[in-house]
């Protein structure tokens, strides 16, 4: 009656005959077919970071707010932790799970001044991780590939179910793949596999990708700053306040570090190139490392 009530679509049962949501608070589930009413299962926010249907007749969701991953069972219940964050990695969130044949969840975990990246917990509980920079979530596909965005573009790698493993070197399928920030630093990559193979995945601007430097004041304003827009990542200020070091990703797999005049950003005094900068500390108004 009235309004709808928003809905965040969560995943398909494995037979395809049920899917779960996210709404009013909760995680629900209803038969495809529309034959019988929602079923409430547990208590779950509605900006979760995502969910899985395991084989086993789990729900394993994200709430954010560093609380890590939820399981609970898909006839409903009190969830259950199913990871804990580590402070002492700079962890801040875990999401995006995605079920692997064989029991194991494929999620992500984003972390203070990286990237965020893949990780699989086995069935008996042990964290893996993957060398796998991520935009978002992953999805494991049955042609024993790993799909997933990163810097715009669609990636795909060899995976071993069975060893929890990657195999070869990530390449990219399609490029300008819509993404975005948030979730707690996890990010959104706008695409899907079914387990068949089938890829949909949307588009994006060549501009989306990009931000800009703003200088913020403790009161909120902000003025933008005049170097132009770029892939950014942990700018760092001077001691003296005269230079800023900051983190420019101008390829698909390279980073680089631009030091910038704090007055006019516009004017880059130093760059360094390579394969894979990134966190930039000054250890005086001269030097970094």
């Amino acid at each position: 009656r009235g309004t709808t009530p928003p809905i965040t679509a969560l995943a398909f049962s494995p037979d395809g005959a049920w899917i779960a949501y996210f709404s009013r608070g909760g995680v629900w589930r209803v038969p495809v077919d529309g034959h019988a009413d929602p079923v409430r299962i547990a208590d779950a926010p509605i900006d979760s970071a995502g969910g899985t249907w395991t084989d086993d007749g789990r729900i394993v969701f994200a709430p954010l707010g560093n609380e890590g991953l939820m399981v609970v069972p898909v006839s409903g219940g009190t969830p259950a932790l199913l990871t804990s964050l580590v402070p002492g990695e700079g962890e801040l969130e875990h999401g995006w799970p995605h079920a692997v044949p064989g029991g194991a969840i494929a999620f992500t975990v984003s972390q203070r001044g990286r990237d965020p990246h893949v990780e699989v917990l086995s069935p008996d509980s042990t964290r893996l991780r993957l060398r796998v920079p991520v935009s978002g979530q992953s999805q494991f596909v049955e042609t024993g590939h790993l799909v997933y965005g990163y810097l715009g573009n669609l990636m795909a790698v060899r995976f071993d179910p069975r060893e929890l493993a990657i195999r070869g070197v990530p390449v990219a399928v399609a490029k300008g793949l819509q993404s975005s920030g948030g979730f707690g630093a996890l990010g959104r990559a706008g695409f899907a596999v079914s387990r068949g193979g089938t890829l949909g995945w949307l588009r994006s601007s060549p501009a989306d990708a990009r931000s800009q430097l703003v200088r913020v004041a403790r009161d909120g304003s902000y003025e933008t700053l005049s170097a132009p827009a770029e892939v950014y990542q942990t700018p760092r200020v001077s001691p003296d306040g005269r230079r800023i070091a900051v983190v420019v990703r101008p390829g698909v797999m390279t980073r680089e570090i631009r030091v910038l005049d704090a007055a006019r950003t516009d004017r880059v005094l130093f760059t360094v190139r390579g394969g894979d900068n990134q966190s930039p500390a000054w250890m005086d108004s001269r030097r970094l490392t």
